[in-house]
């Protein structure tokens, strides 16, 4: 019964062997499949935030509480199990057997959703007809969190669909049986194409501005969170609108709604930005004293950047009805005794409302300037010198207004500096700003199929870099005699991913060459460092030639992994494959010795381009 403003979209086409095997009511002691099949992983990874290698080594179990589009009071749990290697399932979704847990929106409680004519002599005739006007099901997940499940059929993904959603699926996948094509993920925060020209990651903040006044961003360097602050200085300097998808969860015949609106916070919007360090603080952010440049004897009251911007909101100087105070590093500086005791005021229940009517808030107390009576007998502070000159006294009380917004950035690779507290913590929302591959490539323009073999490639790697991995293995009972009937009714199950793999290798171009790299390099970092410690995507950010590629491997590459791996030599050695013995001639990367524990790196621009790529193919190619 709500509009939600809509993150990403899992989407998954149902074949005729699938529609099947869970819409036939098998007679009594019947075997078959019970489960809808996930040709990639990765995707359904991604879009729970699962770790890369989530389920790739044991299988891993994963259930969602899941509402329905047209239904959206009731949460129904979808099991979801990752099998050793890169595929997935979505179990025990057969109408018909025991415990099924199919949602509402995919069961036959939806009137809409397709059933067949007899389920009891339902043959592959009947389904391949259903299934190939498109049916495809698919799971949204919204900004705050929720995910709602839908469906659609027909050989367009659904008139209720923008096209800007529609494009992004392979029209192949609406009618085709093809297993690469059968699933995607769409990050709808890059389908709305915008004069504002915003990052997934900038959108994301202005949607956040919607529900706090403080906004985190948090991840390694290299992610785009300086670059996204820039973004949204410059959209709300233009005052622009903001086109958005939005979800309407109780519509099952035009779920998905585009609107145009105005940015979150009241324009026009004063905007600021600082960088905290060690040696600013409480007086260069908040208020200090300082010498009048007449007399070296009177100091006198000077604002800081956040008290300045807030009173410029307070009294709409030049007509601003909002500030937005952008803070790069914030961890690097002495964030307690930066923000000392407007701490409170982070806290917007203790601002002033729009309204004024706010029982909650509380009085600012100025305890480093004096009160005096003005001309009208009004208390007020003394006056405070601005940044941009002049002196402004308060009106006392005076209470910190509501439109006053924080976006900071946090490393989270720098462990070197301290932790942001609890009591700071809580105030701010945070958004990751992780390594997202998937952008990349749509940023220099892979396409999705490529992609999407790309990352099956990457898990591969992943097995060989990862002791005991196999990607051949299972832990499903029955999965044998499963694959066996799949292959009966589609001869071409289970060979898409070796078909043509060399041809595949051969024709790599650079920039799928540096998504592969940065997806092969991020499983392992992510293994044996954590995720705070991956390489930020913009690194190959540039890369339209092989030269752009070598060029971003020797500058901004290689120092990075040196510096993470510079306590774990064996660890570097495994990642560049020094002490594999099918290197090619001329490899890059070599142990200093036959039985050192240490690698020696050649600059890629030191020797033949051939040969530099050479290297980085043997690297992706693990």
């Amino acid at each position: 019964m709500a509009k939600h403003s809509i993150d990403s979209i899992w989407w998954l086409q149902i074949n005729a062997n699938d529609y099947l095997m869970t819409e036939w009511d098998k007679p009594s002691g019947a075997k078959g499949q019970q489960h809808y099949d996930v040709p990639n992983a990765d995707n359904l990874r991604s879009f729970f935030d699962c770790t890369s290698d989530y389920g790739a080594v044991e299988g891993a179990d994963l259930t969602k509480n899941v509402y329905s589009i047209g239904n959206p009071t009731h949460a129904d749990p979808i099991p979801f199990f990752f099998r050793k290697g890169g595929r997935a399932l979505i179990k025990l979704q057969n109408i018909y057997g025991n415990g099924h847990m199919r949602p509402f929106a995919w069961s036959h409680a939806n009137n809409n959703w397709p059933k067949p004519s007899d389920p009891h002599t339902l043959t592959m005739e009947e389904a391949e007809e259903i299934t190939g006007r498109g049916l495809l099901i698919y799971v949204v997940k919204t900004t705050e969190g929720k995910f709602f499940a839908g469906f659609t059929n027909g050989k367009t993904p659904s008139s209720s669909f923008p096209d800007t959603l529609q494009k992004l699926i392979p029209s192949s996948a609406r009618i085709s049986g093809k297993r690469r094509e059968r699933t995607g993920l769409i990050n709808v925060h890059n389908t709305v194409q915008m004069d504002a020209d915003l990052s997934p990651l900038a959108q994301k903040i202005l949607d956040a501005l919607d529900r706090n006044k403080n906004i985190l961003l948090y991840g390694p360097p290299g992610t785009g969170k300086t670059h996204a602050l820039n973004q949204v200085r410059r959209f709300l300097d233009r005052e622009d609108t903001l086109p958005k998808i939005e979800l309407d969860d109780s519509s099952t015949d035009t779920p998905f709604v585009i609107k145009t609106e105005s940015a979150t916070i009241p324009t026009p919007s004063r905007v600021e930005f600082v960088t905290f360090h060690q040696d600013f603080g409480y007086e260069d952010f908040v208020v200090g004293l300082r010498p009048v440049p007449s007399s070296s004897l009177e100091l006198k009251p000077f604002a800081g950047v956040l008290l300045d911007c807030a009173i410029a909101v307070s009294r709409e100087e030049h007509g601003v009805k909002s500030a937005v105070v952008m803070v790069d590093e914030m961890n690097r500086g002495n964030v307690p005794k930066i923000l000392g005791d407007f701490l409170t005021f982070m806290d917007d229940n203790y601002r002033s409302s729009p309204e004024g009517d706010n029982d909650h808030a509380i009085p600012v107390r100025f305890a480093k300037m004096s009160a005096e009576r003005a001309d009208d007998g009004v208390l007020q502070t003394t006056g405070i010198n601005r940044l941009n000159g002049g002196e402004t006294p308060l009106k006392l009380p005076w209470y910190f207004p509501h439109h006053v917004y924080v976006l900071a950035t946090m490393n989270s690779v720098d462990k070197s500096v301290a932790p942001l507290d609890s009591a700071i913590g809580r105030r701010f929302e945070r958004i990751d700003a992780f390594p997202d591959t998937r952008s990349l490539a749509e940023h220099l323009g892979v396409s999705p199929e490529r992609f999407d073999r790309l990352q099956a490639r990457s898990a591969r790697s992943q097995a060989e870099l990862v002791p005991g991995m196999s990607l051949s293995e299972t832990n499903i009972q029955d999965d044998l005699e499963e694959d066996a009937l799949e292959t009966e009714l589609d001869p071409n199950f289970g060979t898409e991913m070796s078909a043509g793999e060399d041809d595949f290798v051969d024709e790599w171009s650079p920039q799928e060459l540096a998504v592969l790299l940065l997806q092969i390099i991020n499983n392992f970092i992510d293994d044996v460092l954590g995720v705070d410690f991956e390489l930020g995507h913009t690194y190959f950010w540039s890369v339209s030639e092989y030269t752009d590629l070598i060029s971003a491997w020797d500058t901004l590459v290689w120092p990075q992994l040196r510096d993470r791996f510079g306590a774990r030599p064996q660890e570097l050695v495994r990642l560049l494959r020094a002490n594999q013995n099918n290197q090619p001639v001329n490899y890059a990367f070599t142990l200093r010795t036959p039985t050192s524990k240490h690698v020696v790196v050649r600059p890629l621009a030191d020797i033949s381009i051939p040969d530099a790529l050479a290297s980085l193919s043997f690297l992706a190619e693990q």
